[in-house]
């Protein structure tokens, strides 16, 4: 049994901007964002379908949004704990393959 761990960063990004916030800091970052840029916002949330049909070759139609939300520090930190994250299940699993694999 493959199983793979991918890191998709648009997903990631789609998921903060239109999910419930996890903190206070990146609510008050998304409300911004949205009351600057609420065409832009729109028009990325109608990108879903797309994002999550094909995410390896998904490209924004207007990477505004998403280059906003690099430059926070919040979404530095949510970067690296994800990425972290990935490694410790990728670590996890490849302890315990092995014994899957056999049953």
């Amino acid at each position: 049994m493959e199983l793979e761990f991918i890191y998709n960063e648009y997903i990631l990004m789609w998921n903060l901007l239109f999910r419930k916030s996890i903190n206070e800091e990146l609510n008050s970052k998304k409300q911004k964002i949205w009351y600057n840029y609420r065409n832009e916002y729109d028009n990325l949330y109608n990108e879903k379908l797309s994002l999550i049909e094909d995410p390896k070759n998904y490209i924004p139609d207007d990477d505004t949004i998403y280059n906003i939300l690099r430059e926070l520090s919040i979404y530095e930190e949510i970067d690296k704990d994800v990425s972290k994250y990935r490694i410790e299940l990728m670590k996890s699993w490849d302890s315990i393959k092995k014994k899957f694999n056999k049953y």
